[in-house]
């Protein structure tokens, strides 16, 4: 097995290419840079602030100064490659109102998709990447996406949300909530927290933009198929539930996959032995298909980062268009292409990798399986189903949705 060290390489702390803070960068908005040129980023595209320069833009940029031209920084926070796309846009008060972004965003490393004001319904710039990212820095904009994602889920999900904000690495994986048996109604309650989730990950994947409408709306599905089942699966496989025949979800609920001891009390005019008999198979392929090769792989944190863009794509492929098709095979092969780089071994990458790709068919298999088992929740209407659920599931898209398309 591969040791700690397998991934010191994609986890080292570098000089920020901004400002040039030493031993302080990691990847904020798909550039290289430190915590402190990241929030000027996110502040600047936020407020869409609009600086100029009355030096010629060629002011000096560098951490020690007390004043940095806030013109010149910005500009180099594009030529990093700091992407505008992968800031949340403002919420409430903070919102600003003008539909007019900077200036220079037209400059460097963007431009714009269509053209340069804001999108009234979205409120999010349609901007390209306009550098081909190298697949170092593809991989990374991953790990990246994860760390924040498992960052918000604490937030939303935890019984500590603030401790959240405190920690930089994707380490965490932790169940701080009291264990309590699983719910189909505390499970739709959090549908549209997933989905959110699912949505904060996908606007930040680079590329993401270059994908027709349906073919952007196959993704999310799939996308919210990984955060269901790969990343409870990974949570179970990091705490070691599975070792005692549970399987957990990040809301702390619960259930017994080999048994009837935990999380079957009957739901409405579902009876314990209906749940039982539809739920537990599915539960226990995941632990199978999914928790146990987890395991058995010792899957590192920035591995399950890389493993669930390559899921993601893999799952996609079959019901994307013929050009999606493409663009997802070239994604996932410069996956794989940095996943090879960070092993030393070339034992370790044959078998890690090799692993990888082949518990991918398993997870399909779950997938699969999954539908068929929520396809019969449904027809025989043994309980409640969220709208958001039925329609990811049975890959519908709303009338409204079908009508534009």
């Amino acid at each position: 097995m591969a040791s700690n060290k397998t991934g010191e390489k994609s986890k080292k702390l570098v000089e920020c290419t901004v400002c040039r803070a030493p031993d302080s960068a990691s990847y904020h908005f798909l550039g290289l840079v430190c915590q402190c040129c990241s929030s000027f980023f996110r502040r600047t595209v936020s407020l869409k602030c609009n600086y100029q320069c009355s030096r010629g833009k060629k002011c000096e940029v560098y951490y020690s100064l007390r004043m940095v031209c806030k013109s010149c920084r910005f500009q180099k926070c594009l030529d990093a490659n700091m992407d505008v796309r992968c800031v949340q846009q403002p919420r409430g008060k903070y919102v600003v109102k003008s539909d007019t972004p900077p200036n220079n965003y037209k400059e460097a490393n963007v431009d714009s998709a269509s053209n340069s004001s804001f999108d009234p319904i979205n409120k999010a710039p349609q901007f390209r990447v306009k550098k081909k990212l190298s697949d170092e820095e593809y991989m990374q904009a991953f790990i990246e996406m994860e760390r924040i994602s498992e960052k918000r889920k604490q937030i939303i999900l935890g019984s500590n949300p603030l401790s959240a904000l405190t920690s930089s690495a994707i380490s965490r994986y932790e169940v701080n909530k009291e264990l309590r048996a699983f719910t189909f109604k505390e499970f739709n309650t959090n549908v549209r927290c997933i989905t959110l989730l699912t949505f904060d990950y996908l606007i930040s994947m680079p590329y993401y933009e270059e994908f027709s409408e349906e073919d952007k709306f196959t993704i999310f599905r799939y996308g919210f198929f990984s955060f269901c089942l790969l990343d409870n699966s990974f949570l179970t496989m990091k705490n070691k539930f599975h070792e005692k025949g549970l399987f957990i979800c990040a809301n702390g609920s619960c259930s017994s996959v080999y048994d009837d001891s935990y999380g079957w009390e009957p739901e409405g005019t579902t009876s314990k032995e209906d749940k039982i008999k539809l739920i537990q198979p599915m539960y226990a392929m995941w632990i199978e298909n999914i928790v146990i090769p987890m395991a058995e792989l010792q899957m590192t944190s920035w591995e399950f980062a890389i493993f669930k863009g390559l899921a993601i794509w893999d799952m996609s492929k079959s019901d994307l268009s013929i050009e999606g098709k493409k663009l997802a095979r070239q994604y996932q092969v410069s996956l794989v292409a940095a996943l090879s780089n960070q092993y030393k071994l070339e034992e370790d990458k044959i078998l890690r990798i090799g692993k990888m790709i082949l518990n991918l068919s398993s997870l399909q298999e779950a997938l699969k399986l999954t539908i068929e088992t929520y396809f019969h929740l449904e027809v025989f209407n043994l309980v409640e189903i969220d709208d958001v659920i039925k329609q990811l599931l049975f890959n519908q898209m709303t009338k409204e949705e079908a009508k534009n398309e």
